[in-house]
């Protein structure tokens, strides 16, 4: 039998490296990434409420008895800084100062759409009893809504920040399966979910990071006022000062 129990922390590694190798080669985007990594890593501590509700992986590092674990907050924490700067990194764009609006219109519009998401996540999870990965996907889709009502620029950087955001979590869940034979059935509780899977890979998985991407693309931008700009891909100039 296949030893799954460093199966979680051979994948956080994993996005460990994308998430360096972003911060290497992109000096200008390591405020966003290090600032939405922080961010997001505190959604890793909601994992007891995700266990056994669509998986119930296996930890190295688990606290007490609780289902939680160092490898949930390392890997919202890698979540956190790929998801956000994954459409700048691809198309070599810039953050340029763009929005007029006051920092604390900003900062209210920020907290407005992550309220909503919350909202809309439980309204999904706890009201309609929905299975917690669709409920926080919708959660998350009606954050990144939210977002791009304030900010319609962002729209299509947050699609096609989604659209990446889900195929590299594919390229990396693709690779996960191929060095633990098996686990999609083994750590996944595909009687709870559609049963429709891509190279064995539950389609939830694609969708999920999908909605990820979608909501953490446009945050930093809104919060701070910025909007991608392409620029020569020899030279990128700093990140302005807000």
């Amino acid at each position: 039998m296949v030893d799954f129990r460093f199966a979680y922390l051979f994948g956080c590694l994993i996005f460990g490296l994308i998430w360096l190798f972003i911060y290497l080669r992109r000096s200008d985007l390591r405020k966003e990434q290090l600032f939405m990594s922080f961010f997001v890593a505190i959604f890793g501590l909601t994992e007891p409420i995700f266990f056994g509700e669509y998986w119930h992986p296996q930890f190295i590092f688990s606290f007490s008895s609780f289902n939680l674990s160092l490898e949930d907050i390392l890997l919202c924490f890698f979540y956190g800084g790929i998801a956000s700067t994954l459409y700048e990194f691809v198309f070599n764009d810039v953050l340029k100062t763009y929005s007029r609006e006051s920092k604390k219109t900003r900062i209210l519009e920020v907290v407005v759409a992550i309220l909503s998401g919350i909202a809309i996540f439980l309204l999904f999870w706890s009201t309609f009893k929905i299975n917690i990965i669709y409920a926080s996907a919708i959660g998350a889709i009606a954050a990144g809504l939210v977002f791009v009502f304030f900010r319609k620029d962002l729209f299509i950087p947050a699609i096609v920040g989604g659209i990446i955001m889900s195929l590299v979590s594919f390229t990396v869940l693709a690779f996960l399966g191929q060095i633990f034979k098996g686990i999609f059935n083994v750590w996944w509780r595909i009687d709870l979910l559609s049963g429709i899977r891509i190279l064995s890979i539950p389609v939830e998985e694609i969708v999920w990071h999908f909605s990820l991407g979608f909501a953490a693309g446009p945050m930093y931008e809104v919060w701070k006022g910025y909007k991608d700009i392409g620029t020569n891909p020899t030279k990128i100039p700093k990140m302005p000062i807000a």
